[in-house]
């Protein structure tokens, strides 16, 4: 499957046997997607609600809390893995590229960083672990390339809360922070961002 064209299947294309049907899901936006149950099940959410239903003839999901675009790479995301099941991110890796399937790399390195975002909150409505584990990683990655707190604000397009007085009054206050770095050249904020497990 393409990266650039997700999502391209036929139904003809699916595997369809009596336990694993086509399903429809419609997005926020009232798009919609058809796909298998297992690959859905990629998804907590689906499968929770799958199991819960006596019904097995379910063919329509509503996903009210999601759009069209993050929806269908979600389920991009879960028919790839459905068939190639990706590795675990380690805590504390070095370079996500060398840890993640060339699959994941190109998924997620062609999304911009407010995509990258949405697509977390969408995978967190629909609870799609791994799909949020990759994206927070990368995201990660981006900010371990950061020196200071200015370029951490540039990359996640944050305003600045202080002033410049401010700002120098706070690390005049906190000259203590520095002691602790002097052999580093990241800010004390950045040295904390890669310290913490994905």
């Amino acid at each position: 499957m393409d990266v650039a064209n997700p999502n391209k299947r036929t139904e003809e294309q699916f595997v369809v046997s009596e336990d694993n049907w086509l399903i429809t899901l419609v997005s926020k936006d009232s798009i919609t997607f058809r796909t298998t149950l297992e690959i859905a099940k990629g998804c907590t959410l689906f499968s929770d609600m799958m199991d819960e239903q006596e019904d097995d003839g379910i063919n329509q999901i509503p996903c009210p809390n999601i759009k069209g675009q993050e929806l269908e790479r979600v389920i991009m995301y879960c028919d790839y893995h459905y068939n190639h099941p990706g590795k675990e991110i380690k805590p504390k890796f070095k370079d996500l590229k060398s840890v993640i399937l060339p699959w994941d790399w190109d998924y997620v390195s062609h999304l911009t960083k407010r995509d990258v975002v949405l697509l977390i909150k969408g995978a967190d409505y629909l609870y799609c672990q791994k799909l949020i584990n990759l994206c927070a990683a990368y995201l990660l990655q981006l900010a371990r390339l950061c020196n200071t707190a200015d370029e951490i604000r540039d990359l996640f397009g944050i305003e600045k809360d202080f002033t410049n007085e401010e700002e120098d009054a706070i690390l005049k206050e906190c000259a203590w922070i520095d002691d602790k770095e002097e052999n580093s050249t990241r800010s004390p904020i950045v040295s904390q961002l890669i310290q913490y497990p994905v």
